[in-house]
């Protein structure tokens, strides 16, 4: 009998090819990057050289799977023995429901879309990335996993190892994977449904409109539960809204930022919830290496600094700044699970273009 662990990483990467095809994210398929930032692909993978990558656990990446920003399920997520005894509680199952909405511009004039997914894991692909909390911030580095390429010398092989033995009879499909049901978020626009497919993995929702007007808004979370599975919750969100960056100066396009002195970093509005900047930086292709550096700040402020000792991490060259305004919290009924609940919206800049920019470091 195949193992549940061992299919599920697949499974769950089997809904790249659909995710990548948002049309409302970043563009039509075909020679387009898939991702620009780590919240373009699937909670559990991250963007490596604007492609899709599996990470690991679901909070890896920009989005953190708490509520007070503290990172969670970095290891494999043993929380050990329960109360002593010689029964161990094993891994805690987690899930996250994450509903994007704003109008942003990415060249062609202002765009409204909303963008909705789900995720669960009953347990947690192991992950080769180590995070650090450094000055209020979350460090995320991932080594290179690429296999190394076997060589095969100079001479044959050998003989054939001829036709593959039949395993035997066929199982037939593998049960489907845990969620939730069907999960609504409504937010006073447009009513988002998501429906589990036959595998139990979610097609994301996506419209060209948005679910909330602005930051008076409520954003419901409602998942009408599946026995065995994740069990029903509802949970409100206030909605958050975009803010301006103005510091770093991306009019241009890109900036050069300064790895050794600190960055600061400022923005015009105010949003519920935090602002999250992000800075990721990918090695080139193949190489899977990364290096992720996620500031939370809060969202009645109007700046904040990037720490240079975090900044220390990064390699000298190019790297991509993200700026978004986050809501999030987590459902509450719904042990052993673990579900959180993200409410985003994209900052821009102040020519109107999405906060998404190039920049260089130095």
């Amino acid at each position: 009998m195949t193992d549940f662990r061992s299919r599920l990483p697949r499974r769950l990467a089997l809904r790249l090819l659909a995710l990548s095809c948002l049309s409302l994210a970043l563009g039509a398929c075909g020679g387009g990057p898939q991702c620009v930032v780590d919240t373009h692909c699937r909670i559990d993978q991250r963007c490596v050289d604007q492609r899709c990558v599996p990470l690991g656990p679901l909070d890896a990446g920009l989005v953190d799977g708490s509520a007070d920003g503290a990172p969670t399920d970095g290891s494999p997520g043993d929380t050990g023995p329960r109360d002593s005894g010689p029964i161990d509680s094993g891994p805690t199952p987690t899930g996250q429901v994450l509903a994007l909405s704003d109008q942003v511009n990415f060249g062609a004039g202002p765009v409204a879309r909303t963008v909705v997914t789900a995720a669960f894991q009953e347990v947690p692909a192991d992950s080769p990335c180590t995070q650090r909390t450094i000055g209020g911030c979350i460090l995320t580095e991932c080594p290179d996993t690429t296999p190394p390429v076997m060589d095969g010398g100079t001479g044959d092989a050998g003989t054939d190892a001829g036709t593959p033995m039949d395993a035997g009879s066929d199982a037939g499909p593998p049960p489907p994977i845990a969620n939730a049901g069907v999960i609504v978020v409504v937010a006073g626009g447009p009513t988002a449904t998501l429906a589990p497919a036959a595998d139990g993995t979610y097609p994301p929702f996506s419209a060209a409109s948005v679910l909330w007007a602005d930051g008076s808004a409520s954003v419901n979370f409602r998942a009408f539960g599946t026995t065995p599975g994740v069990p029903r919750f509802m949970q409100a969100l206030p909605a958050p809204t975009s803010v301006q960056l103005d510091t770093p100066d991306l009019s241009s396009g890109t900036a050069t930022l300064m790895r050794l002195s600190g960055v600061d970093v400022g923005w015009t509005g105010t949003t519920n919830g935090v602002v999250a900047v992000n800075l990721n930086q990918t090695a080139p292709v193949p190489s899977t290496a990364s290096t992720n550096l996620r500031c939370d700040f809060d969202g009645a402020t109007a700046g904040g600094m990037l720490p240079a000792i975090a900044l220390q991490s990064f390699e000298p060259g190019s790297a991509t700044l993200s700026v978004f305004s986050l809501s999030q919290g987590t459902a509450g009924g719904t042990d052993p699970w673990v579900v959180t609940l993200v409410a985003m919206a994209s900052g821009a800049l102040p020519t109107g273009l999405a906060a998404i920019a190039p920049v260089t470091l130095e």
